[in-house]
């Protein structure tokens, strides 16, 4: 650290040294030393001329630079950056930004938002810098939310989501998740057909956003999630337009042996079962019906976390009561899943079981938990045994059926079985006195 002083202290150190030696100091920094006196170092780059220089002094504010600094050193960055945001550079002004957003002084926020707002918004602004500007504008809302009217930015989020590049759309899907999950969606609800109208015309100019034959997956996803923050439109010609996205994205989605296809593409898949569950019977019944039929496939693949999302989306569509019955033909996937080597799997099989159960497979599930509590899987006995005895006692047709239960439960896992059970049995039993055992519970 003292050399790097040293360094510094030399009045004909180059502006390529000053650059290495700060990098060095950001290292340095992010290893906990302290390192106070390279943040003036970091601004007398910021103020170079060579990008490769300014770019290093704004990264290395941007990192270093904290509410705890020195406040006159943090006027002469704001100076610094409020220079940069007018000088007409799209790089300069992107860098800018880009510090902005990383900066965590909540003083900064009403002083720049309007600048930001505006370059956000405005018509004319160049693309790069726009995209800079939403993301600015995002942690600027996260840090002072009651400064913003989200109502005047609609005509704003018009206009972004009718551009065609993608980095603004995927900034602006970025900014309204922001703007909604915080403040509500008051107002926004008209943007549907906007968003919808995006995720329609995801193929046009994506040449330089193809991902493994897939054309930008992550938009899709982002768009995809962002409509699951709106109830399902009222709108009918909307409604049927976004069914049809889901039906087209299901019938292309293929296993190729390509894993990084495959990864974008059951992202975007899983995104549309998500959506589907959101809609609930709103959305088309075909739709419900091939969704299950896939994720039955997709439970018994050997990829785990395919698996794993599979077993979850199920258990999740099981809420759809119509479809019950076909979920059930699955149910010995569930069963086969228990038994997985990967403890998550079998977590989630053993809670999609405990979720599926009703009165008709009530008696199956039982016993099947019942057979795998003679297995010695410690790590999830203790839950098995709580969800056979609410299983056991919900759904128990008469008292003899719910006794045998308790006493298997006990027989193969008696010192997994809490007081509370113990106290719960002896209540049921008492309760009952002299009536008929098989009378229902």
């Amino acid at each position: 650290m003292a050399k790097i002083r040293l360094k510094f202290q030399n009045k004909g150190i180059s502006g390529y040294d000053k650059k290495k030696y700060v990098w060095k100091l950001i290292y340095a920094h992010i290893l906990g030393y302290e390192v106070e006196f390279g943040h003036e170092e970091a601004l007398n780059l910021i103020n170079a001329q060579k990008f490769t220089e300014k770019s290093s002094g704004y990264i290395a504010i941007g990192i270093m630079l904290n509410e705890k600094s020195n406040f006159q050193l943090f006027e002469r960055v704001l100076n610094a950056i409020k220079t940069d945001l007018n000088c007409g550079n799209e790089v300069c002004e992107g860098l800018a930004l880009a510090t902005l957003g990383n900066i965590g002084f909540p003083e900064l926020v009403p002083e720049l938002s309007p600048i930001v707002v505006e370059k956000a918004f405005a018509a004319n602004t160049n693309s790069y810098v726009r995209k800079r500007a939403i993301m600015c504008l995002l942690s600027f809302f996260r840090r002072n939310r009651s400064i913003y009217d989200q109502s005047k930015w609609i005509p704003g989020f018009k206009l972004l989501l009718g551009q065609k590049h993608k980095g603004i759309l995927m900034s602006t899907c970025a900014l309204m998740s922001g703007v909604i999950t915080t403040m509500g969606r008051d107002g926004l609800y008209d943007l549907i057909p906007n968003i919808i109208d995006v995720l329609q015309k995801i193929d046009q100019d994506a040449e330089d956003y193809i991902y493994y034959k897939t054309p930008c997956p992550w938009l899709q996803v982002k768009i995809l999630k962002l409509l699951q923050l709106f109830p399902p439109p009222d709108n009918t010609a909307s409604l049927n337009q976004i069914n049809e996205l889901m039906m087209k994205i299901m019938n292309k989605t293929e296993v190729t042996k390509n894993v990084n296809r495959n990864n974008s593409d059951h992202s975007i898949l899983f995104e549309v079962f998500n959506l589907i569950i959101h809609y609930g019977d709103a959305s088309f019944e075909i739709l419900r019906e091939d969704t299950i039929k896939l994720l039955g496939q997709y439970i018994d693949v050997r990829e785990p976390n395919i698996k794993y999302l599979a077993l979850e989306t199920m258990s999740r569509m099981s809420n759809i009561d119509r479809k019950s019955k076909l979920i059930k033909k699955f149910m010995h996937v569930f069963f086969k899943n228990l038994r997985n080597q990967d403890i998550s799997i079998r977590k989630i099989a053993l809670n999609s079981l405990f979720s599926l159960c009703d009165t008709q497979t009530s008696g199956e599930v039982v016993n099947e938990l019942l057979d795998y509590l003679q297995e010695n899987d410690y790590e999830l006995k203790e839950e098995m045994v709580l969800k056979v005895a609410i299983l056991a006692e919900k759904f128990a047709e008469n008292l003899n059926w719910y006794i045998d239960v308790i006493i298997k439960l006990i027989e193969y896992a008696g010192d997994y079985v809490n007081e509370d059970l113990w106290f719960r049995v002896a209540q049921i039993i008492t309760g009952f006195g002299n009536a008929d055992p098989n009378l229902p519970l």
